[in-house]
């Protein structure tokens, strides 16, 4: 009988002592660990109702003077509502200070409250290594260029040349367009834009950036409201699921929509 693991857990990496609440007791631990994901919880509530789709948040822990530094990156997102630079809706320190800090100072720990916060779309734009690079990109989805996720997908596509471990945001980006246009005559061109997205971004020539060597996009739902779901798959690249050489970064987010809840799930291989 042949013996089986989770392709999944399979490709995630070791991330023995990553948590900066190893240093207190197991009750200490336990009880910081279970509030820092109620916490994070919130901070991507309060994110995506203001169009901002979060990809990391990170806390670390100086050990000799228990300040906590907390980093936190997103991507946003336009097409919804008009709004002015996403930096107007950055949460004040108020809006932290009231959870996790509280929480620490209420435990005894004296805590300084810091920051970091990165917009990924003004960081592509500020450190763009090539302008001509933009502009042959721009041409090559001058199709879609009416269309609302065109600049944010242009921005995208630049922070998945320029970063890593993406799949999370990239799941995220595709499913808050797919609950806007599943019911429009739009689901068509934007399936088509991820198509012509996912080509460009492997196999262009004219990147001066390193191309990703492999993507994987995978929606299952009740299309166009049909009794039985259906699968659509869109590949680019290579993508070894069966071997642990090639890093695989996998994600899956859930959207519910008036058809049921649709899954879409996201390869990424960056090397």
């Amino acid at each position: 009988m042949g013996q089986k693991t989770n392709p999944n857990s399979f490709h995630i990496q070791s991330r023995v002592n990553e948590s900066p609440w190893t240093i207190f007791s197991k009750s200490e631990y336990s009880y910081l660990v279970k509030q820092e994901i109620g916490f994070t919880e919130t901070i991507q509530n309060f994110f995506e109702k203001n169009n901002l789709i979060v990809k990391q948040i990170s806390f670390y822990l100086h050990n000799e003077s228990n300040d906590v530094l907390l980093f936190l990156s997103f991507f946003p997102i336009r097409g919804f509502r008009k709004f002015e630079k996403s930096e107007t809706f950055l949460p004040t320190n108020n809006f932290l200070s009231e959870n996790l800090f509280s929480l620490l100072n209420s435990m005894g720990y004296k805590t300084e409250k810091r920051f970091v916060f990165l917009n990924l779309e003004k960081y592509v734009k500020d450190f763009s290594s090539s302008k001509d690079e933009e502009k042959k990109i721009e041409r090559k989805m001058s199709l879609f260029r009416r269309e609302a996720f065109y600049e944010p997908g242009l921005s995208l596509f630049l922070v998945l040349l320029r970063s890593k471990n993406n799949a999370s945001l990239f799941s995220k980006f595709i499913a808050k367009y797919f609950k806007l246009y599943h019911r429009s005559r739009k689901i068509n061109k934007f399936l088509n834009f991820l198509q012509v997205f996912i080509h460009l971004i492997v196999s262009s020539s004219f990147l001066t950036s390193k191309p990703l060597k492999g993507i994987k996009i995978e929606l299952k739902g009740r299309f166009n409201g049909v009794p039985r779901s259906k699968k659509k798959k869109f590949e680019s690249g290579r993508i070894s699921l069966q071997t642990i050489r090639c890093p695989v970064n996998y994600s899956l987010t859930h959207v519910s929509t008036s058809y049921g809840v649709f899954s879409v799930k996201v390869w990424i291989c960056d090397e």
